[in-house]
């Protein structure tokens, strides 16, 4: 809401501005005239008030604060306009626009925009106001933004109208006032739209509309009871009861109005142009007593304040009513008087006009020394750029180079590694291959043991037995346990020959082979239990003959160096995988490996590598476990030893 009052606030000062009605002679000045008003504030207010916005700027500045500088400067470009302060006000609004269109903030610029427009037109560069405030109506258009569009279409409205345009300038107040009518809480802007409404049909002798919209708006100055927005709508409304001949209404207005501003709190110059002017309404109504007393009483304000236009346009008004009332000599006195208040203005309007071309040639050196200075700084930036970009191709070609070098590198270290693990997967290949020759050279030799055994040394004690039988001398009790000791020779040499090399391994397979080898050590001290799960398969006789083995080394290992209650071995068989446990309920053992004998853990491992297997070891509180695995994919068999698929 504050943004907006500023926005009101300029809008008033813009337009509510001294006219005369085209075609009018020198000193009838229309009714319908408003005067220019410096502030809504007084004036040691407005100074405070930009002394300490001049201060926070430069903080600003100086902090790139651009949130905050943004806000600033827009409040401090509003309070030079309202202070009459142009050169401030356009040089704060340039700044804005930079700085808006730098960070891209289109409301700030439409707000720049619609100052810098005015500021043009009171230089009477209309073409370039023109710019600037269709600038600000686009602008507010694509943020649609109606108190936007309100101010940059009252601005575009006063700008035909000092070009005489008074139909478009019509058509233009009336869309403002359509936009300010959808803002909530806009009643001054309200105001000062109807106003430049009602003034645009009084341009255009509509005075029965304009006294229409005037009415309306009069509870609008009553609710906001500010002197300064009351003062034009009822100076106007006056005019149009005159130029309808409504002189009672008109006089009601303007006796109201000398009461008010001879009360209210407003700045003496504010009241004497406005008191100056109700004087010549009343001259328009051919009261010339009232004009010329309201009249003579506000030159002697303007004498003390110095306002030499007001001046002027007071004598020469005295001196159309001294003619009209065939008063010569007091007419040619006042026509005097206000010529030569005339060539004051004329003289100031020179030397203003000297002051301001010198302030644009003082500009004008200026800018031409900071283009001569960001001419330096572009230059030097362009080498400063130049010397960065050699500086960057320079790290890209180093990066580059390093990449490359970090690339054949990385493709060197993996060759290596690569020929490494190759190596490494021989020697494991080699060491299989060897160990697996050393597995078949062990059953080989286990196998040929046993046929000797079997055959040579158990046929000898049969033979033995056979004739020791056929003695005479078998009544004698010394020669019958010589019999039964040959007997269980023969039974522990028919064991060991089938231990090494079992016939029920290679009839049944591993499960009937491991079922009657756990029978077979299983004692009453020490049971041995066996359990299959899965569906039975026959494998390759020497992955067979080396799962058993292993099995047997397993148990052997348990018995041997654990305090074992009872011992149990699992088989599963599933489609890929055959898994053997070897468990025993004990208080666990030190595992060992004994390198005579080749039945270390150690040795164990190895040989189930060799099978492309694994084995899992290790003991809990309830006794230890042993788990071997193997990948059986591809190695079932049938009857005729051909391959199958593991189900």
């Amino acid at each position: 809401m504050q943004i907006l009052f500023f926005f009101i606030v300029a809008l008033c000062a813009a337009l509510c501005s001294t006219a005369q009605k085209p075609g009018q002679p020198v000193g009838q000045v229309h009714t319908a005239a408003v005067v220019k008003h410096a502030a809504h504030w007084p004036a040691e207010t407005l100074t405070l008030q930009l002394e300490q916005l001049e201060k926070k700027l430069a903080v600003f500045r100086r902090q790139h604060a651009t949130d905050s500088l943004l806000p600033g400067l827009f409040r401090y470009a509003n309070l030079c306009e309202q202070k009459m302060q142009p050169q401030a006000t356009m040089l704060a609004s340039r700044e804005l626009l930079s700085l808006a269109r730098e960070t891209k903030q289109p409301f700030y610029e439409s707000v720049a925009s619609v100052f810098l427009g005015r500021w043009l037109a009171g230089r009477n560069q209309f073409d370039s106001a023109m710019y600037f405030q269709y600038r600000a109506l686009q602008l507010g258009e694509s943020l649609r933004n109606d108190s936007l569009l309100a101010v940059a279409l009252g601005s575009l409205g006063s700008l035909y109208n000092f070009r005489k345009d008074y139909p478009k300038s019509l058509s233009f107040f009336e869309r403002a006032l359509q936009h300010a009518e959808n803002v909530r809480g806009a009643e001054r802007l309200q105001l000062v739209c109807m106003g430049n409404k009602a003034l645009a049909l009084s341009w255009l002798q509509q005075y029965e509309n304009a006294v229409a919209l005037q009415v309306k708006a009069l509870p609008l100055v009553e609710k906001l009871g500010n002197d300064y927005n009351s003062t034009p709508i009822k100076m106007n409304l006056a005019s149009n009861y005159v130029s309808l001949h409504r002189y009672g209404r008109a006089r009601a207005c303007l006796d109201e109005l000398v009461v008010q501003l001879s009360t209210a709190t407003v700045p003496a110059s504010y009241a004497a142009q406005n008191l100056a002017i109700i004087g010549m309404i009343y001259w328009d109504m051919r009261e010339n007593k009232k004009a010329k007393q309201l009249l003579h009483r506000q030159a002697t304000v303007a004498q003390k304040l110095n306002t030499n236009f007001l001046l002027q346009r007071i004598y020469d008004t005295l001196g159309v009513i001294a003619q009209a009332e065939q008063q010569y000599r007091e007419a040619l006195a006042c026509k005097k008087t206000a010529q030569r208040y005339r060539v004051l203005l004329n003289k100031e309007a020179n030397g203003q006009l000297a002051s301001e071309m010198e302030v644009k040639y003082k500009t004008a050196e200026k800018e031409k020394a900071l283009s001569l200075q960001r001419l330096s700084l572009l230059q030097k930036d362009l080498q400063v750029q130049k010397g960065r970009h050699s500086l960057y191709y320079m790290l890209a070609a180093s990066v580059v180079v390093l990449l490359l070098a970090f690339l054949l590198f990385i493709r060197t270290r993996h060759k290596k590694t690569a020929h490494q693990k190759e190596l490494q997967s021989l020697q494991q290949e080699k060491e299989i291959q060897l160990l697996q020759a050393l597995m078949q050279g062990e059953e080989k030799e286990r196998s040929r043991i046993a046929k000797d055994l079997h055959d040579g040394v158990a046929g000898m004690l049969a033979a033995v037995k056979m004739h020791l039988s056929s003695s005479v001398a078998y009544e004698d009790a010394a020669y019958r346990k010589a019999v039964s000791l040959l007997d269980e020779v023969t039974a522990d040499v028919r064991k060991t020959s089938h231990n090494l090399m079992p016939d029920v391994l290679l009839q049944h397979g591993l499960n009937i082979a491991l079922y009657r080898y756990c029978n077979n050590i299983s004692r009453a001290s020490l049971p041995v239990l066996y359990e299959f799960a899965g569906r039975e398969q026959r494998f390759p006789e020497g992955f067979e003959l080396s799962v058993y083995r292993l099995v047997q080394e397993l148990l052997h290992t348990f018995l041997r160096y654990s305090t074992a209650t009872e011992a149990t071995v699992q088989m599963c068989l599933q489609a890929r995988l055959l898994c053997i446990t070897v468990e025993d309920k004990s208080t666990g053992f030190a595992a060992r490996s004994d390198q005579s004998n080749g039945i270390g853990l150690d040795s164990l491992e190895q040989r189930i590598r060799a099978l492309n297997g694994s084995l899992v070891f290790g003991e809990t509180g309830s006794g230890v476990s042993a788990q071997l695995s193997f990948n059986v994919e591809g190695l079932a068999v049938t009857g005729d030893s051909q391959p199958i698929q593991a189900n």
